[in-house]
């Protein structure tokens, strides 16, 4: 039958003398439906090509596709086209003609252009972004590792300066020579020696008919410092194991508990009070006296303030110098860890 069709149309394209054909996809609507498919064309004596037609019908084979079905296909590539692009994408229902479809597509291919344009430069923009966070992170660990070397320079540079005081100190209370005086004004310029909380000194306070060493106010509460030198003794010199306090401090215990006691007094009659600018807060009492030979005074000392003296305590020169240089080697090691060093 094929081999029929084929002899029949060369014969009819030999009376028409077509000397050129060409096959071209044609689309047509017919009834409802849109017929898709190859039909083949001949160029007639003027020029223009018309359809080859064997038996009385055009030469279209295809398949013939229903409006609805296609108009469903273009709203599920519209989706789909939406997932992907990210913005609204419409087909038309219907389409006049062939033109009119090849119109919409350069429009739509021009549009996905403009949008993959737009991704490119969106990813450009981002990676300006990234390098541009990456560069202010890299500023900012600068900046931290800067802070942190200040940081660890302010402190060996307060290591220092507290270590050469507290040779000096040493050096002072190993004098023999030391006077009250030379303790008093060495621990009122360094009186972070007896506390590093503090916010007003007065020394040689008058209180009543008594005149207090130092008087140190402290956020909260106040601290009444008596010194004696450091060559007083501490303990009583005898062969007993005992340790029995020596005249010395019994005498300064008497007058710090009679300094605090009458400090109180005028804390709780506000005029007084305001008059000699002491506040109604907690008082307590140190004694700072003589020297420690041994572990075994030290810490028949501290168990003495831990136990039985509530409101003061008792300070040898040793277990103050120990007590500060504790702190400032704490502060050596807080220099190394917190640098990686």
């Amino acid at each position: 039958m094929k081999k029929e069709e084929e002899k029949i149309e060369e014969e009819f394209d030999h009376r028409k003398n077509r000397t050129e054909t060409r096959k071209v996809i044609k689309v047509q609507k017919i009834r409802g439906r849109y017929l898709i498919g190859i039909q083949k064309e001949y160029k007639d004596k003027n020029g223009v090509w018309r359809p080859v037609v064997i038996r009385n019908r055009k030469t279209v084979k295809g398949i013939w596709f229903p409006i609805e079905l296609l108009r469903k296909f273009y709203e599920a590539m519209a989706k789909v086209i939406k997932k992907l692009l990210g913005k609204e994408f419409k087909f038309p229902h219907e389409a006049k003609n062939i033109r009119e479809l090849a119109e919409l597509e350069m429009k739509y291919k021009e549009k996905i252009l403009r949008l993959e344009e737009e991704r490119d430069a969106y990813r450009h923009r981002l990676e300006i972004v990234e390098k541009e966070k990456k560069m202010v992170e890299e500023l900012l660990e600068k900046a931290r590792l800067e802070k942190e070397k200040m940081k660890i320079e302010m402190i060996e540079k307060y290591y220092t300066y507290f270590s050469n005081k507290l040779r000096e100190f040493k050096h002072l209370i190993e004098d023999e020579k030391t006077t009250h005086n030379d303790i008093k004004r060495f621990l009122i310029e360094n009186i972070w020696l007896i506390s590093l909380e503090y916010k007003e000194i007065e020394p040689e306070k008058r209180v009543g008919e008594d005149i207090i060493d130092l008087f140190i106010k402290k956020p909260f509460q106040q601290v009444i410092v008596e010194i004696k030198l450091p060559k007083d003794p501490i303990f009583l010199e005898k062969s007993s194991k005992r340790l029995y306090l020596s005249s010395k401090v019994m005498k300064a215990i008497s007058q710090i508990i009679d300094y605090m006691e009458t400090t109180t007094e005028i804390s709780r009659v506000r005029r007084m009070g305001e008059k000699l600018r002491i506040e109604e807060s907690p008082i307590k009492g140190i004694i700072l006296i003589g020297r420690t030979k041994n572990e075994k005074e030290e810490r028949f000392i501290s168990s003495l303030n831990s136990n039985h003296f509530l409101s003061f305590k008792i300070l040898s020169y040793d277990m103050l110098l120990k007590i500060r240089i504790r702190e400032i080697e704490n502060l050596k090691k807080l220099a190394k860890t917190s640098f990686g060093g």
